[in-house]
């Protein structure tokens, strides 16, 4: 292909099963306790990513991202609030990533076919009364890393176009500071639960470019 630098956009949706979504309804109550408004079966999480990725060589890509968090939450236990207890979690991220191909003599190099990958990545959220509403209930903005394995495979339908599917699993390392202030409008615990679900799964579904 001769080509090294590749654009993609990632969607990385994820059945709202352990975390409501945005619009604070769940996939489906499979604990029979759901801390959710409603179930919907089609209730998804959306992660939006995009990235620039290098290639190292045939069987190796690094890459960076960025990415957008936008997903639901409880702010109040007790659902005493003019929000009715429900929130959500907006914020970004940035990352880096290394991604192994499965290299074939004589078939498919990088960035086509199989593929596993490493990710890192730096959080930076905060909790909000509603989607539009842009005034933070935390005082301080919530920052965490979250390190993911992700697995799929790539092919191009038709030249320097892209298109791919997998999944990935991933561990957030959060905890809220004890001294905030602003406590009383969340339920912290739930705020964490939110958070590491979130992040938890997800599938892959994406489409790139080839730059140069």
């Amino acid at each position: 292909m001769g080509k090294r630098a590749l654009l993609m956009l990632d969607f990385n949706p994820a059945p709202a099963l352990l975390n409501m979504n945005v619009n604070h309804k769940v996939t489906a109550d499979i604990t029979g306790e759901a801390r959710a408004a409603a179930t919907n079966p089609f209730a998804f999480n959306i992660r939006p990513q995009l990235s620039f990725e290098y290639l190292l060589g045939k069987s190796i890509a690094m890459g960076m991202n960025l990415q957008q968090v936008v997903t639901g939450t409880i702010i109040d236990e007790d659902a005493m609030t003019t929000y009715g207890g429900y929130g959500v979690l907006k914020g970004n991220a940035a990352g880096i990533s290394l991604k192994f191909y499965k290299f074939r003599k004589g078939g498919a190099v990088a960035p086509l076919g199989l593929y596993s990958s490493l990710n890192l990545d730096m959080y930076k959220i905060n909790a909000y009364s509603s989607l539009r509403n842009k005034t933070k209930l935390l005082q301080e903005d919530i920052n965490y890393p979250v390190a993911s394995w992700g697995f799929g495979k790539q092919f191009m339908p038709v030249p320097r176009l892209l298109v791919g599917t997998g999944a990935e699993i991933g561990l957030a390392f959060i905890s809220i500071d004890e001294n905030e202030s602003t406590a009383s409008l969340y339920t912290r615990e739930a705020v964490e639960m939110s958070t590491f679900a979130y992040h938890l799964f997800n599938f892959k579904v994406s489409v790139g470019y080839m730059l140069f």
